[in-house]
Order: structure tokens, then sequence, then C-alpha cells
């Protein structure tokens, strides 16, 4: 697909091509990766660089998001809602609860905020995290869902 001038390409991040994606996840994705656990991660690559990736893995209750990330200089392009709506397609049949959870530390974590509830993450709030939860018939009803990933 392309957006402006830029070829922007959404796809999945697999054992083999993880350590491309590996500076936008979490350690303890990565970790995950290395160690072979059942990770279901998306990737966004822009002119042939990785710009943003999401990744989760499942608990008893629920689908944890354990990282989302898009690089600053490529925010504010949709490519966060792109790769939510990777997760959103993917599960799109069932009744799969989720959360992201995350410690804001920097004035950048504050956008994080405004983009879960955008996205119809509810916010719940504890004492340590900011937690946000929501389902995949609730994140497929959102119009920002609404259109097919190519």
């Amino acid at each position: 697909m392309y957006k402006g001038n830029y070829m922007v390409k959404t796809g999945a991040i697999t054992k083999e091509n993880y350590r491309i994606f590996s500076s936008l996840m979490l350690t303890d994705v990565v970790e995950a990766f290395e160690e072979n656990r059942m990770v279901i991660a998306y990737g966004i690559v822009v002119n042939d660089t990785a710009v943003g990736a999401v990744a989760g893995m499942f608990s008893e209750e629920y689908f944890q998001i354990n990282s989302l990330y898009v690089a600053p200089a490529y925010r504010r392009n949709g490519y966060g809602t792109l790769l939510l709506n990777e997760l959103v397609q993917l599960f799109k049949d069932e009744h799969i609860p989720m959360e992201i959870s995350f410690t804001v530390t920097k004035p950048e974590h504050e956008s994080l905020l405004f983009f879960l509830e955008k996205a119809d993450f509810i916010r719940k709030e504890d004492y340590y995290d900011n937690m946000f939860f929501s389902d995949v018939e609730e994140l497929s009803q959102n119009p920002i869902f609404s259109r097919k990933v190519d």
C-alpha cells in the first residue's frame, strides 16, 4: 500500500524476521521469540525501514498486548491503527478480551493514552500502570478499524 510517496507494508513478525523489529519491541517480547514461546506480532515497514510493531501473548484469561510502538518520526500517520487492526482482523470472529498496560515515564507515553482511548480501550486505573481493556468485538465496531488490512 502506498501512503503519499511511501511504500507501507504490514505483516506478521515471526521467529525468522523478529530481529528486524527487535529495537521496536520490549525486551520481554524479544526474549519470548528467542525462547520459542508463542508470540503474535505484526510489524510495519515504510520504504524498507521497520518503523512499528505490536506484539502480544495469550494468558489464561485474555490476550496481553506486551508491546506497541511506532517510531516517533512516523507517528500520527495511522500506523498504530494499522498495527492494532492486524490483531482485530486476526481475532475478528472471536470474543477475545485484550489488555495493554504500561507506565507513563516519558511525555511521549501520554499520546498512547489518547490513542488507546480513541480505539475504544477502556482505561482501568491502578497504582502502578495505566491499564486498558477491550475485546475484539468492541474494537471491530470502532470505525477506525472498519477497513480490512491489505
